[in-house]
């Protein structure tokens, strides 16, 4: 601020009184909206930053650190997909390993070919030991845990089905009737028991416990066939297992509910509980189980202990129990009900059980999108996850048709798009261009522009170029020099123009073009004829393909490059091929597409179906949803997906992944949780400040027209002087080692910003604490604060 010696300081509070006034239409701007959105709205700077036309240094200073912080502040955050993303899992294992992954067309059996074990599961098939000394016999025997998957399930496809899949998309899809899974626990010795009877056998096995896939099973019955080979073991389960002692309360939390069990009594067989749930009271026989107030309680023991005194009966209970019932060549039984689908295995011989298996295969088809989950029913402990495909890169290839044009564009290998355009004449002949005249037209490798009487006629032709790396580009003649022999060319791709010697004079020789813009080089060849042709070769070129943004090993090749084809024009052909890029047995397929003369009702340029010219399409002609059967997508193993326009013939839109994407799909514990790892970064683009969106306070007609940044007080500024209502005494309001910060909001939007102290010192921290904003964020609030201190760095702020 301007420093002056001869006028009265008035006194603070009346000058505060002073600082306060606002200009008229003004309203307060709260402080905590800097910069971002009073300045700032989607990352762009709007506004003029203004300082005094007689300003000192130290508020030039002053402008220039707010301004550095506001360009740092302008800034637009994209994520970028940088490769491969995919998901991980914390209580399960993912079906996939390196170089073998789950692609579109393959089940999840062709990468999990091996058992999944404790190793891949350590909490749902952690290996155990049943440990028993029940009847006659005991036994202490390991045992192992395994799931095995098929290869007719577990599919990824792309695919769409209107009562289950109603949007076309990738799905893990597991057919019904065919083998979802097969649970194995197999003990590494036999399990002996006594088979005398029926009776003997039970009595070994009867309240024995077996862990099955994270749970505790408690065995209540066992039958047995011819033989007495083991048919039929019956299990009990529950949220709490525990053994209870009579007229001991115990509570416990079941389903996010808390209830309260008593035991009140053992019959004296030891084979009835009387239970008490909330007050209801049971009798429940031992191995059976009983629903309670909604609660099922189960009874797998019972005991009567007649102590001195009383009665101090126990009774094993399973609370929320659940009752499994596996009988061999059978389906499993849960609580009475039977597991569509399931089949049992028991392993027995006479007086030895080695292993039980359970088959499970869906009764319906199961169609699993991106984020769904199946959890198998018969013992509600694993679950398989879908998480959708992997990430990756992916770029757009377009082809469009409109009345009688069509065009394709792309993005080149150095990310620069290209548009190549076809024009249906009065005759309803398609050519290469935008027009039908010849210097409308676009040439391929080895055609020529056909003139009639000088090659000038061919100025405007355009040339599809593209060099030994494969980088496409569009040439446009612009002009012969005749005079000077000199030609002249535009890479409409670029941007750039090139300029070389050219003599129309000469003919059947080739003479060498130079381009710019990396293009190399260009041959042209004046070869007269009855009218006469200008022939485009390339010199140096890759005249079969051109590589896109992130197809670099396959790429585009345009029908007739090296040859003559096309040039009387045609009315229904292939204009161009994808050939994919390959990895793991997937890709390298051939994608052709054309366009054609519709000559039914509205006589346009229609897109034709894709076809596939080499390997074929896993998905075709698929609806994009149950309420869309104009639209079909087309995708390959690749996951390349072609979105067409079945209805109206009128594009054909291709999305292509720089690597092939494939199935995030993983077995894991009922409550695994996913999260998503690599793949995208955040990006962050600076929005540079706008040239000019700095200014001087004379610069400034209307305050309320844009938003301002004002640095340095009414003495220094009469943009200031104006925020702060013109006082009389430019000083007023401030003292020495004093600033403020004050905003005001018009009614059309705009706000303005006053950062302005007592001397060059004062203004210069007052600048300080707005180029630090984030450090300060707690005090600037409301419309105005005071900042006062004596350096730069002693700042104290406080309510204005």
């Amino acid at each position: 601020m301007k420093s002056i010696n001869t006028k009265k300081i008035v006194a603070l509070t009346t000058g505060l009184a002073m600082v306060g006034a606002t200009i008229f239409g003004a309203a307060a701007q709260d402080l905590a909206d800097y910069p971002s959105p009073m300045f700032i709205k989607d990352g762009t700077f709007s506004g003029k930053i203004v300082v005094g036309a007689n300003a000192k240094t130290s508020d030039v200073l002053g402008s220039i650190e707010a301004t550095a912080a506001l360009q740092a502040a302008s800034v637009t955050e994209t994520e970028v997909v940088v490769g491969p993303g995919y998901s991980v899992i914390d209580k399960g294992v993912k079906i996939d390993k390196t170089g073998t992954h789950v692609g579109y067309n393959r089940f999840l059996q062709f990468v999990q070919d091996t058992s999944l074990d404790g190793t891949d599961l350590p909490t749902l098939l952690a290996d155990g030991t049943f440990d028993e000394d029940e009847g006659d016999t005991s036994n202490k025997v390991d045992y192992t845990q395994e799931i095995d998957l098929f290869s007719t399930s577990g599919q990824l496809i792309f695919t769409q089905d209107d009562s289950d899949a109603p949007t076309a998309g990738a799905y893990l899809f597991f057919a019904d009737n065919s083998d979802m899974y097969n649970y194995t626990l197999e003990f590494d010795e036999d399990v002996e028991y006594d088979n005398t009877s029926a009776t003997t056998t039970d009595d070994d096995f009867n309240t024995a416990k077996l862990d099955i896939l994270g749970k505790t099973y408690t065995i209540t019955e066992v039958k047995t066939a011819t033989g007495n080979v083991i048919d039929k073991i019956t299990f009990l389960a529950g949220d709490t297992t525990r053994w209870m002692t009579q007229d001991e309360p115990l509570t416990r939390e079941i389903s996010g509910a808390k209830h309260t069990f008593v035991l009140l009594d053992v019959n004296e067989n030891e084979d009835k509980c009387g239970i008490s749930v909330d007050g209801t009271v049971q009798w429940i026989d031992r191995g059976t189980t009983k629903t309670i107030g909604g609660i099922e309680v189960g009874v797998t023991d019972a005991i009567v202990v007649h102590s001195a005194g009383k009665d101090t009966d126990v009774c094993e209970v399973n609370l929320g129990a659940t009752e499994l019932v596996l009988e061999d060549g059978n389906e499993v039984t849960l609580n009475g009900v039977d597991i569509d689908g399931s089949e049992v295995n028991i392993a027995s011989t006479g007086g030895v059980l080695e292993s039980l298996s359970i088959w499970y295969e869906p009764e319906d088809d199961v169609f699993l999108a991106a984020g769904d989950h199946f959890t198998e029913p018969v013992f509600d402990s694993f679950t398989f996850y879908f998480d959708g495909l992997s990430t990756s890169k992916t770029e757009t290839i377009d082809l469009q048709a409109s009345g009688d044009n069509a065009d394709l564009t792309f993005m080149n290998n150095d990310g620069k798009e290209v548009k190549l355009e076809w024009n249906k004449n009065d005759s309803d002949l398609i050519h290469l261009g935008d027009g039908d005249d010849i210097d409308e037209r676009t040439y391929l490798e080895g055609q020529g522009c056909n003139f009639v009487t000088e090659v000038t006629e061919c100025e405007g032709a355009q040339f599809l170029v593209i060099t030994s790396g494969g980088e496409a580009h569009m040439m446009e003649l612009l002009d012969f020099d005749t005079a000077d022999n000199k030609i002249k060319l535009k890479d409409v791709t670029y941007g750039s123009t090139s300029e070389d010697d050219f003599d129309e004079t000469v003919v059947n020789t080739s003479q060498v073009i130079d381009l710019s813009s990396g293009a190399g080089a260009i041959s042209l060849t004046i070869s007269p004829t009855t009218t006469g042709s200008l022939v485009f070769t390339e010199v140096s070129g890759n005249s079969n393909i051109a590589e896109t943004s992130l197809n670099d090993e396959g790429g585009l090749t345009f029908s007739g490059i090296a040859g003559n084809a096309n040039l009387t024009g045609f009315t229904n052909a292939a204009i161009f091929t994808l050939t994919e890029e390959s990895e793991d047995g997937y890709g390298a397929n051939v994608l052709s597409f054309s366009i054609a003369d519709d000559t039914g009702s509205d006589d346009d340029i229609d897109v034709n179906v894709p076809t596939a010219t080499t390997g074929a399409f896993h998905a075709s002609a698929v609806d994009a949803s149950k309420d869309d059967d104009d639209h079909e997508w087309y995708v390959t193993n690749w996951s390349t997906e072609v979105y067409y326009d079945q209805e109206d013939d009128k594009f054909a839109t291709v999305t292509y992944p720089e690597e092939y994407r494939y199935a995030q799909a993983f077995i894991g514990e009922a409550e695994a949780k996913i999260s998503s790892a690599g793949g995208a970064v955040k990006t962050v683009v600076v929005n540079q400040i706008a040239v000019g969106s700095a200014a001087l306070d004379r610069d400034i007609t209307d305050v309320k027209a844009q938003n301002l940044l004002v640095v340095g007080g009414p003495c220094a500024n009469t943009v200031a002087a104006e925020l702060l209502g013109n006082p009389a005494d430019c000083t007023a309001g401030f003292t020495d080692g004093m600033g403020i910060i004050q905003a005001w909001k018009y009614d059309n939007g705009n706000v303005a910003l006053l950062a302005a102290g007592y001397s060059a010192l004062d203004t210069r921290r007052v600048t300080r604490v707005l180029a630090s904003y984030k450090d300060y964020a707690a005090d600037l609030k409301g419309s105005k604060v005071v900042v006062k201190g004596t350096t730069l760095t002693d700042v104290t702020i406080t309510a204005g």
